[in-house]
């Protein structure tokens, strides 16, 4: 009985639930619009090892994951380059 109850509460638990939010893709970051933020450059890097761009140190081991460099201008005055 309680097993019923609780699939039940499961059920139409899930049945007032907002649907989740799908993921983008990471190339789609580069779509993005803004005043303060330019994205310069978005994508997939595959799991393995990573050597950034003009380094020569590698980082072994990673998972995939998905490369960003920006520039933002939070003012006129500033211009700061980032890379997540």
């Amino acid at each position: 009985m309680a097993r019923k109850l609780m699939l039940s509460m499961i059920v139409l638990g899930g049945a007032f639930l907002p649907t989740a939010p799908q993921a983008e893709s990471c190339e789609s970051l580069s779509k993005l619009v803004s005043p303060t933020v330019s994205i310069t450059l978005a994508n997939m890097i595959d799991s393995g090892s990573f050597t950034p761009p003009g380094s020569t140190m590698s980082f072994p081991r990673l998972p995939a994951f998905c490369r960003v460099t920006a520039g933002l201008r939070p003012t006129s005055d500033s211009d700061i380059r980032i890379e997540v």
